[in-house]
């Protein structure tokens, strides 16, 4: 554990009793396989993951890696820097690799143990591995909830457990001890509960940083629809899994599903109607379960038609709130008190949010359609620069659907504000 607390690599120990931990879950969204070692054959991967998502961890030396075996692919994941690709045997399942994870840098080469058990906690749990702006910020803070989350023997530790934990690492003295304990800013910046204070509730704040947050979820998207071809035609039935299990690739796809789905389900009258659109009938029980995920996924129907006027393009809006945690953990009155803030912003003239969203619309309609051209646009490699500043001149050139767009000159009188 002092290791894990240095900063050094994470150790096969830790890994195997961090990976019993998600194991013991009841609530999973991918089963877990046993660790592999990584080798000059081929590996083969032919029967994982053809009924159910199977995550699959592979060691090599001090380093971790691992895949993910869907019915359709197999997606790998390795944030060391220019590591190669193994030879996985897949076949007939093409490989995944044209995103790997969030990287770490040549100096922190330790971190990729650590980034793959956040990658497999996210997915395990129904959520896309963090982007690479999330993994920086955040790395150093998940290295911390790793200690609480072992020594308390549980996944998302009760505030009596952590102070209990508190006498027996204290002779530590380690500042990772401490934020395990209290909790640290940067979770607050991110959506899932992996990442949250483990001692503070969760402040969402929209527009503290408008660009930086819509070019941050449009990166996400633009790379998950080429990851997964998404297409803009989804059937009930793939929308229901898809608003069940979360695990859609890009948080502007998962809250675009959930639009879409109450946006189905509103045309569908009973349950007749709903099995027909699910192509096998459905029972009063089902037909209860999916009115219930209707009404939740009703707050980002909500968000959108703030601007109904906008028509297809009100999905931008989708894109202007920071990363939350999953609407089946916000209150009424949070939800309300975020739908409120954000139409006091829109209606603001004074306010540049607007000029924003609208100035996105074009390439978040090429991402909703599945129009992405196939050549990189400038978002596709966002995510690799993490620009701290966001021009005006920038800002066009990231939200261009032209695959040769460059940054523009900037105009005299024409700068703004977030």
């Amino acid at each position: 554990m002092r290791q894990l607390a240095s900063g050094a690599h994470v150790d096969e120990e830790i890994v195997q009793a961090y990976l019993e931990l998600l194991r013991a879950q009841s609530t999973r969204h991918a089963d877990i396989a046993s660790t592999r070692s990584l080798n000059e054959g081929p590996i083969d991967i032919h029967n994982e993951g053809l009924e159910r998502p199977v995550i699959i961890p592979f060691q090599d030396g001090t380093a971790w890696a691992f895949a993910v075996a869907y019915p359709d692919c197999v997606h790998w994941y390795d944030s060391r820097p220019n590591a190669s690709i193994p030879n996985l045997a897949t076949t007939p399942r093409p490989i995944v690799t044209n995103w790997t994870g969030p990287k770490v840098s040549q100096d922190r080469v330790d971190d990729a143990g650590v980034l793959a058990l956040i990658g497999i906690r996210q997915i395990h749990q129904g959520a896309p591995h963090m982007s690479q702006e999330c993994a920086n910020e955040l790395v150093s803070s998940f290295r911390a909830r790793l200690i609480a989350e072992l020594t308390c023997g549980e996944l998302e530790p009760s505030a009596e457990a952590l102070a209990a934990m508190a006498p027996a690492e204290a002779e530590a003295g380690s500042q990772f001890f401490a934020d395990a304990l209290y909790g640290t800013e940067p979770y607050q910046k991110s959506s899932s509960s992996l990442v949250r204070p483990l001692s503070a509730g969760t402040r969402v704040q929209p527009g503290r940083d408008d660009r930086r947050t819509i070019l941050g979820h449009l990166c996400e998207a633009v790379l998950s629809h080429r990851a997964i071809r998404g297409s803009g035609q989804l059937s009930l039935a793939v929308l229901w899994q898809s608003v069940k299990r979360g695990a859609t690739g890009s948080t502007f796809h998962e809250r675009l599903n959930c639009v879409r789905f109450c946006e189905r389900m509103d045309a569908l009258d009973d349950a007749q109607a709903v099995g027909s659109a699910m192509h096998y009938p459905v029972d009063r029980q089902s037909l209860l379960e999916m009115r219930d995920m209707q009404t939740q996924c009703q707050f980002w129907r909500d968000v959108c038609d703030l601007r109904l006027a906008w028509g297809p393009d009100k999905y931008v809006l989708l894109l202007a709130i920071p990363r939350i945690p999953s609407i089946r953990r916000l209150t009424a009155s949070r939800k309300q008190q975020i739908l409120t803030g954000l139409r006091a912003r829109l209606d603001n003239s004074a306010d540049s949010l607007q000029h924003w969203l609208q100035q996105s619309q074009r390439l978040c309609r090429a991402v909703v359609t599945g129009a992405l051209p196939a050549d990189n646009l400038m978002i596709d490699i966002y995510g690799l620069k993490k620009p701290e500043n966001v021009s005006d001149s920038d800002y066009e050139m990231y939200t261009s659907g032209d695959p040769r767009a460059k940054r523009a000159l900037p105009r005299r009188g024409t700068a703004r504000s977030t």
